[in-house]
């Protein structure tokens, strides 16, 4: 396996350079750097531009996933983060931790999903400013989202920090400042990262930039938008070339109509379920659904049901079905 290069800078200058195998994990990357330049893994937070690193992140997939098309975003990516990077070589940037810190993000790593009381207490616990301490704030908002109300104030008000964390998770704007959540250029920034955000926006799930922005990047955050809009074509039709399981959200008009139950069902075949009784037993709808998911079949209505092409598509996927279950 090639090897790609690393070279590692802190916030007072170059801390080292590793060479390490493309197919490892950021968390064998900092046990590479603490052989080399003698920093406890644990104590690592590394960086890439405004981007924190997941341990569990593949090398090869962040030097691959620059320059793809829709390539995935990472927490704390912004269009401004700079990802200096070359098929075989990483910069980033180490920020070490107090042995304190470490601590209290090694203490919230072990609680588990049914420990969310026990998180709020243990932050109630720890020193009032960790709760000002952007990392351990974002680790504790991530097992439990009502963390996020015991941030200090200034994370809450902290824009920054906030579209740092929206594109992994719409729930980071429940507590957010009152202002911020009054802000349409704040509001438009977050639903641009995460369609979902749109739940927690208030009057502006009435707001037709905002909830156009929304389900152009998630489809089904048609859910949230004001029944006024989920009546609008032109917002639904961008719902649906996002995400063709929209259709369920939109207005029952749509549903019914030819054009964007096609557009739905090109997009996703499964969105065949959502159509009315009578597209669903319209040929052009009914083979476009199944060309793109086979499991469409299971929503045809009759009589084309017992057409026999139909059929012959639907017993194919059926076998098809038995044998993944075998």
């Amino acid at each position: 396996m090639a090897q790609v290069n690393v070279s590692v800078k802190g916030l007072a200058g170059a801390v080292c350079d590793v060479s390490i195998q493309r197919d490892r994990s950021v968390k064998d990357l900092k046990r590479a750097i603490e052989e080399t330049a003698g920093i406890p893994w644990k104590r690592q937070r590394l960086m890439q531009g405004s981007a924190d690193l997941n341990d569990d992140f593949d090398l090869q997939w962040l030097l691959a996933r620059r320059g793809s098309p829709g390539h995935a975003v990472l927490i704390g990516e912004t269009s401004e983060t700079s990802l200096e990077q070359t098929e075989n070589h990483m910069n980033i940037t180490l920020i070490k931790r107090s042995e304190e810190q470490t601590q209290i993000i090694q203490d919230l790593s072990e609680f588990d999903r049914s420990e969310l009381d026990e998180i709020i207490h243990y932050l109630l616990a720890i020193d009032e400013h960790w709760r000002d301490d952007a990392e351990i704030m974002s680790r504790a908002a991530r097992a439990n989202p009502e963390a996020m109300k015991l941030a200090s104030s200034r994370l809450r008000s902290d824009r920054r920090f906030l579209l740092s964390q929206v594109s992994c998770a719409w729930y980071w704007l429940q507590h957010a400042a009152e202002d911020l959540m009054k802000d349409k250029d704040f509001i438009l920034s977050a639903v641009k990262l995460n369609g979902y955000v749109l739940k927690n926006c208030g009057p502006f799930c009435s707001d037709r930039d905002v909830v156009m922005a929304a389900v152009e990047k998630t489809g089904r955050a048609l859910v949230h938008a004001s029944e006024e809009l989920r009546a609008d074509a032109d917002v639904v039709q961008a719902a649906l070339q996002r995400d063709g399981q929209a259709l369920l959200y939109a207005a029952d008009e749509f549903k019914s109509n030819k054009k964007f139950v096609l557009l739905a069902v090109k997009q996703d075949g499964r969105s065949l379920q959502y159509a009315c009784e009578a597209l669903r037993a319209d040929r052009e709808v009914v083979e476009a659904a199944i060309d793109d998911d086979g499991m469409a079949a299971k929503w045809v209505a009759e009589p084309l049901r017992s057409d026999k092409e139909i059929s012959m598509l639907i017993d194919a996927e059926q076998r098809r079905s038995e044998r993944q279950l075998a």
